[in-house]
């Protein structure tokens, strides 16, 4: 199934809960009124570009679903239905924020991503931004402030289930802050609607749950293997799915089944990571 990550969000029920929770974060820090106009262009689904020319100053309305932009004096609302892309120029402390989290220099970085995922709510630099905030707080040890920064930009973005990278940071935040509950509910959403990559990354994070807990037929079934039949060409994932298939068979005492994996493995993705740890033994 295909996913269109501006797809209006009326026919999801997650998404009009997010809508829902983007207004009343609005109204509750009063960002609504103060969000800063950018500088943009928007990419309408009928192929015109607005403006034609240059660029305009993009406003997102959470409570209309819609955007304003003006440009030469002309201000237009145009519905996010409408929308195939908004961009944007890179904010000015963005590259540096981002070399301060991959550098562990957690502390200084927070405050600028923070003020970024709030000034580009839904102008393309939102979720980019939450995905490294979200990491400094898990590279601080802090797993719940974590998940809390994620889901202000869900709330403002239901379409983050196209990003896995950052939907793998959020569920890994939920689960090491011992939300198991509410990861489980989350995982269906990652599912049902995120792009192909989130919703195989989401059936492996369901079978570790599985597995966890001693689950090792339903991590199997539910997880695993189902991630290596239907998710064959979504390639990012399949070297972890092999591998964890490799450990619940084994948890089974399902030797050949393992060993059958383990070739697979060793043979589609060499260079990976989990081939590395199975011919290192660990």
């Amino acid at each position: 199934m295909k996913h269109n990550r501006n797809s209006a969000t009326i026919r999801n029920p997650f998404a009009r809960w997010a809508t829902t929770m983007a207004a009343l974060l609005v109204l509750a820090s009063g960002a609504g009124a103060q969000q800063a106009g950018i500088q943009g262009i928007i990419l309408q689904r009928d192929g015109q570009r607005i403006p034609s020319a240059g660029a305009g100053v993009i406003r997102w309305l959470p409570a209309r679903e819609a955007y304003i932009i003006t440009a030469d004096g002309v201000r237009l609302e145009i519905p996010l239905r409408q929308v195939r892309e908004v961009r944007t120029a890179k904010p000015r402390q963005f590259d540096a924020a981002e070399n301060a989290v991959r550098t562990r220099r957690y502390a200084p970085a927070i405050p600028v991503l923070e003020k970024i995922v709030t000034d580009y709510r839904r102008l393309q630099w939102d979720i980019p931004a939450a995905r490294l905030l979200t990491q400094a707080y898990m590279g601080m040890g802090n797993p719940a402030e974590a998940a809390k920064k994620a889901e202000v930009a869900i709330s403002g973005n239901p379409d983050v289930w196209q990003d896995m990278e950052f939907a793998r940071l959020y569920w890994d935040a939920l689960s090491k802050s011992g939300q198991s509950g509410r990861l489980g509910r989350i995982l269906l959403q990652g599912i049902e609607h995120g792009s192909r990559e989130t919703a195989a990354a989401a059936q492996i994070m369901r079978g570790n749950i599985d597995f966890d807990q001693g689950r090792y037929r339903d991590a199997l079934v539910d997880g695993y293997l189902r991630t290596i039949m239907l998710f064959r060409d979504v390639k990012q994932v399949q070297p972890e799915a092999l591998y964890r298939a490799v450990r619940a068979h084994e948890q089974l005492g399902e030797h050949s089944h393992a060993e059958k994996f383990k070739k697979m493995l060793l043979s589609d993705y060499p260079q990976s990571s989990y081939s590395k740890d199975l011919r290192s033994g660990s």
